[in-house]
């Protein structure tokens, strides 16, 4: 560029003069001028697009947290507040359950004060358990608390259509003689599911539809309708299971049900606790609230 400057200026000095050299002198300013400009507002309008384009692609992620999706298909939003419910919910639990396992050895031992007839003893222990009973309740009303945010939370993930039509098959389970769990009282941290048919406790067991809860821990799940059989397979284990039989097969070995697999309202169920220990999975069932927790 320098050269064709210079190039230039002694063109128009022998050609033109002093004078003409000033002119082309400022021509060549000014084309200089103008590429530059153009070299800078390109810049300037790279620079924008980019920072735009950034600030499109974060509010795309803002909206599909927002909306619940992630690789895996798990809501983050819900997965975040449901895991936060969970451990708090953990943590109430412990405190409460070491507080009944503190209570019940005070009072063994104020049994024992009061068979020795160790009244200093019974007196302070009697003190003892009536501040620690009182921390025991406190500690469970706690717990009920946040076990029943938790049953919102998730009661919150259906919509109401759906929960009229659990409603409705609810009604016609317990018109059979059923009793039936509420869909929020089938718990867990990890696992995500929803269910059309309630799961249901017969003859002592928990049935629960096969599909909703085992898709929910990843596993896959397929019907046979020509041998009516279902085919439960997760992390190199295979179960297989034949409607209305009492025996199972866990990756080729029989095992025997305490209850057969059924039809409901359209719907496979299958013992709970057999179906879901057999894929690695842990059930807890909570008597006092008739809550079932799943987790791996």
């Amino acid at each position: 560029m320098l050269k064709r400057v210079l190039s230039v200026v002694m063109v128009s000095m022998l050609a033109l003069g002093n004078s003409s050299f000033a002119q082309a002198d400022e021509d060549t300013v000014q084309d200089l001028v103008t590429v530059q400009d153009v070299v800078t507002v390109h810049d300037v309008v790279t620079v924008q697009d980019v920072d735009q384009d950034a600030e499109e692609d974060e509010a795309d992620e803002i909206e599909a947290d927002a909306d619940g999706d992630d690789e895996n298909g798990k809501g983050k939003v819900w997965k975040g507040a449901k895991n936060l419910l969970g451990a708090e919910k953990d943590a109430l639990e412990e405190a409460k359950d070491d507080l009944e396992k503190r209570l019940e050895e005070l009072e063994k031992q104020y049994e024992e004060a009061v068979e020795s007839r160790n009244v200093e003893a019974v007196a302070l222990m009697e003190g003892e358990i009536a501040a620690l009973k009182a921390e025991f309740a406190k500690a469970k009303a706690d717990f009920k608390a946040k076990l029943a945010e938790m049953k919102a939370a998730i009661r919150a993930e259906y919509t109401k259509e759906e929960m009229d039509g659990i409603a409705k098959v609810t009604e016609e389970l317990e018109a059979q003689g059923m009793d039936v769990l509420p869909v929020e009282n089938v718990i867990s941290k990890v696992g995500k599911f929803k269910f059309d048919v309630p799961p249901v406790i017969k003859e002592g067991r928990t049935l629960i539809p096969v599909r909703a809860i085992l898709e929910g821990f990843g596993a896959n799940v397929e019907w046979d309708a020509a041998t009516k059989t279902v085919t439960i397979t997760k992390d190199g284990t295979t179960i297989v299971l034949m409607l209305e039989e009492k025996t199972a097969t866990v990756n080729g070995q029989s095992i025997s049900l305490d209850i057969p697999v059924e039809i409901m309202n359209n719907r496979t169920v299958v013992p709970l606790r057999f179906i879901a220990e057999s894929m690695g999975l842990t059930v807890e069932w909570d008597a006092d609230d008739s809550v079932i927790e799943i987790e791996e």
